[in-house]
């Protein structure tokens, strides 16, 4: 019985893993029940048993992309999760390991993620799980909000996690190769400062200038 349970196990995640190389580099459309199948190598309709229709096949693929996620960032962090206080230099480096890894190792994983992002409008599921995954590394980060901004270590912790994953989409997506390590590291600094007491964003000090979109 133990056998067979951890069979079921190692099925599912390398569907869940075909389906996030399908949306990756063929796009939603391609995901289908088939097309996971003939991805993992499975005869056709042995994905329906862990996932019978399209949006627990979408959920799979998030379920996926959210544990790839979940493990760079608890590697990427880990040195933050001993007892501090740390260093914003340390909170630096981690940021940047987190970016760098999902960036250039798990590139597949950003783009599913993207794409399974603008679908969740339609999935309602989709939208709950991915609130959760974002809680957790909200959870995660208070640690780096905690060495820029004490008083309110989850307020900073919010921003750094959407202005972290925004930084994570546009060099993917973007296909910024040209982007060193430096940079990136130069980026985090600016992200994990960004929400300190000390910043020009902060309530206290609002910009007197208007902000303008990137596409404007």
């Amino acid at each position: 019985m133990e056998l067979s349970k951890q069979r079921r196990g190692e099925r599912r995640t390398k569907f869940g893993e075909a389906a996030v190389e399908i949306i990756a580099t063929q796009g939603l459309r391609a995901l289908t029940h088939r097309t996971v199948d003939e991805t993992a190598g499975f005869p056709s309709g042995s994905v329906n048993y862990y996932a019978p229709s399209r949006s627990r096949l979408l959920a799979l693929a998030l379920e996926t992309v959210h544990a790839q996620l979940r493990s760079i960032a608890m590697t990427a962090f880990g040195p933050l999760m001993s007892p501090g206080p740390h260093s914003p230099d340390e909170v630096i480096e981690c940021g940047t390991v987190f970016v760098e890894t999902a960036r250039l190792e798990f590139p597949d994983v950003v783009t599913a993620r993207h794409a399974l992002l603008v679908e969740a409008q339609f999935y309602p599921e989709l939208g709950d799980m991915i609130n959760d995954h974002r809680q957790e590394l909200i959870q995660l980060s208070i640690a780096v909000g905690a060495a820029f901004r004490p008083e309110h270590p989850e307020d900073a912790a919010n921003l750094v996690v959407a202005l972290m994953d925004g930084l994570i989409q546009q060099l993917v997506l973007g296909k910024l190769e040209t982007v060193t390590r430096p940079m990136v590291k130069m980026a985090m600094s600016h992200i994990c400062t960004i929400g300190s007491e000390s910043s020009q964003w902060t309530t206290s000090a609002r910009p007197s200038v208007a902000l303008t979109s990137p596409h404007d």
